[in-house]
């Protein structure tokens, strides 16, 4: 990955920002620690921490991404019926990751309200285990 650098703003402070090309994006999601949720089963729950908030993803269709999601800070309030997308880094909804939940990556979830880009992922369980990058890669 390169880093740009933008133009000076109106304080002449310059901006970096990161570019890199989509398949150093899929390199990255490669090593990156986290869940395929197509290896998963209708029932099983996966606990995700970000930085703000914490869903509780229970799975109704994992081969679709389908489940029912509820978390503790402002959206999804209440059980809410969502498509899981899969995992961004941009955070503007470029997935490239389907059905895949990555520490270090936002999580993009579709619902009839629209789509929800999480903050950053920082922990991740299912059915109660932690999901560490030494037992497992999805």
């Amino acid at each position: 990955m390169g880093t740009r650098v933008s133009d000076s703003d109106s304080s002449g402070i310059r901006q970096l920002t990161w570019s890199a090309e989509l398949g150093d994006l899929a390199r990255l999601a490669e090593d990156a620690c986290g869940v395929d949720l197509h290896s998963l089963q209708a029932g099983q729950t996966v606990l995700v921490r970000t930085h703000y908030t914490t869903y509780r993803v229970k799975l109704t269709s994992p081969a679709k991404g389908r489940a029912v999601v509820v978390g503790d800070g402002s959206f999804l309030t209440e059980p809410t019926n969502v498509t899981i997308v899969g995992a961004t880094l941009t955070g503007r909804g470029s997935s490239v990751a389907h059905g895949r939940v990555l520490t270090g990556f936002r999580l993009v979830i579709a619902c009839a309200e629209g789509e929800i880009i999480t903050s950053r992922v920082r922990a991740l369980s299912v059915d109660g285990m932690p999901w560490f990058s030494e037992y497992h890669r999805a």
